[in-house]
């Protein structure tokens, strides 16, 4: 199956270009990268769970294959933020908010001592690995500290992983709930611990900038 793979990544690497421009030349569609790119992820996605794989391994291979055969790929990339904020985004998130379980987290002591555990061990090691690292480049100990906050925000990563680890049985649904918990924690928490870390205001960014 992995070989079948390969023969059609292949077969895709060599034929993108000639089909997608033979096929604008004789219907004129419009946004024809983006749909060819969707079918394309569609496929890949499909192909990898065909073979045993995470279908998000597919997805993620269909965009390695594209970004080397789009001139544009910034384009793109654009329109397909677009669509996926848009549309597929929202859906993911919504399926993700009705798996979530809150009783199973907070109905017992133990599910907040591990999402209380979790969210400290989480903190710490974002905050030790960025301190040190902007010690040594010459910040001060407010803007280290500020910086180690700022970057324990981590929604999307602790989301797929939990999706990959429900999905596959490695984890139970306490567990996948406690993890959702974790990443909405995250990212509230990061953004006003960094502020008060910094100890200062940060100066806000005009609108417009007055010319001369």
């Amino acid at each position: 199956a992995s070989v079948l793979g390969i023969m059609i990544a292949i077969a895709i690497l060599k034929e993108w270009k000639p089909v997608k421009d033979k096929i604008k030349a004789l219907t004129g569609a419009y946004h024809l990268d983006v749909r060819l790119c969707i079918a394309l992820i569609f496929g890949f996605a499909a192909l990898a769970e065909f073979t045993g794989i995470h279908a998000i391994i597919g997805a993620f291979a269909a965009g390695l294959i594209v970004s080397e055969l789009e001139e544009k790929v910034e384009g793109l990339l654009e329109k397909l933020l677009g669509f996926g904020y848009g549309f597929f985004i929202p859906i993911f998130f919504i399926a993700v908010g009705i798996r979530t379980d809150l009783r199973l987290v907070f109905g017992n002591i133990r599910g907040l001592e591990i999402l209380g555990a979790l969210l400290l061990a989480g903190f710490t090691g974002k905050i030790a690995g960025t301190y040190f690292i902007s010690r040594v480049s010459g910040f001060s100990k407010s803007e280290s500290l500020s910086m180690g906050f700022a970057m324990s925000a981590r929604l999307s990563l602790i989301i797929a992983a939990a999706e990959l680890g429900l999905t596959a049985g490695l984890i139970d649904q306490e567990i996948y709930s406690i993890l959702v918990l974790l990443a909405i924690a995250s990212v509230l928490l990061s953004p006003t611990l960094s502020k008060l870390a910094l100890g200062r205001k940060v100066p806000k960014i005009p609108e417009e900038i007055p010319i001369p």
